[in-house]
């Protein structure tokens, strides 16, 4: 089941290389696994690891708004996710 995931005002991280990176969400690409976070730093609630399946664009309802067609996996609110 695939979900949106939009990006407005949250800041993202990749896992790459063993480790999650910070990176503005607009950078995410199609097959990362990313999670996301609000503007206070708190994890998006409910959200655990994602595998993008497609990269960032704007939302067809607001283009100032980008969103990320995403499948939540296992893993991910703290280390590595459990399907990487």
């Amino acid at each position: 089941m695939n979900e949106s995931c939009k990006g407005q005002d949250r800041t993202a991280q990749v896992f790459r290389e063993g480790a999650w990176i910070d990176i503005p969400f607009r950078e995410i690409e199609k097959g990362d696994t990313f999670r996301l976070f609000e503007r206070d730093g708190s994890p998006v609630e409910g959200a655990t690891a994602c595998l993008a399946m497609d990269d960032p664009k704007p939302t067809p309802a607001n283009e100032k708004v980008w969103g990320i067609e995403a499948h939540p996996i296992a893993g991910g609110t703290e280390g590595k996710p459990d399907d990487v």
